[in-house]
């Protein structure tokens, strides 16, 4: 009963009021503009319909300088341009025309695997980095390792957290 397509979220080229749900499971980190990505979710859900979407968000939009670069360093090597905040993105929601908008903040759920992740990358980023120079793994997949340690640190630091987002068109 479901349809899964391959396309942009920014323009899906759906018609309007044709979905049941709009589900986004780690992806809307990746937009460039998260508002391009709730209009057109908005545009194509039906009303009465719910948006869905899990994510990491930023708890804390300035951070001091010394978390910035840890940040930035997780974020561009997972090719994340920016997290939007918990409040900014409710604020997206909202301005959309989403209402009843939930959000659960499910931070403590994904630590065991932010942490799990961690370990392995410090024990990958030595062979990652031999592997590197002797031409066999690229700078930027060594770079991935890099993130990996770093969401993690991020996460401990408070720098940001992973939310839920319930949202219904009206």
């Amino acid at each position: 009963l479901a349809t899964f397509r391959v396309g942009e979220f920014r323009g899906t080229g759906l018609a309007d009021n044709s979905v049941d749900v709009v589900l986004a499971i780690g992806s809307v980190c990746h937009a460039n503009r998260k508002e391009d990505f709730v209009r057109e979710a908005f545009r194509i859900l039906h009303p009465e319909r719910r948006l869905i979407l899990s994510d990491g968000f930023l708890r804390n939009t300035t951070p001091p300088p010394t978390d910035r670069a840890i940040l930035r360093e997780w974020l561009c090597g997972w090719t994340v341009p920016s997290l939007a905040g918990f409040d900014a993105f409710r604020q997206t929601l909202e301005d959309a025309g989403f209402r009843d908008i939930r959000l659960k903040d499910a931070t403590e759920k994904i630590r065991p695997f932010s942490l799990w992740l961690y370990r392995r990358a410090r024990l990958a980023y030595p062979i990652g980095k031999i592997l590197e120079w002797l031409h066999l793994r690229s700078p930027i997949e060594t770079g991935n390792i890099v993130a990996a340690i770093n969401q993690f640190r991020s996460l401990n630091i408070g720098t940001w957290g992973y939310g839920i987002f319930s949202a219904k068109k009206p």
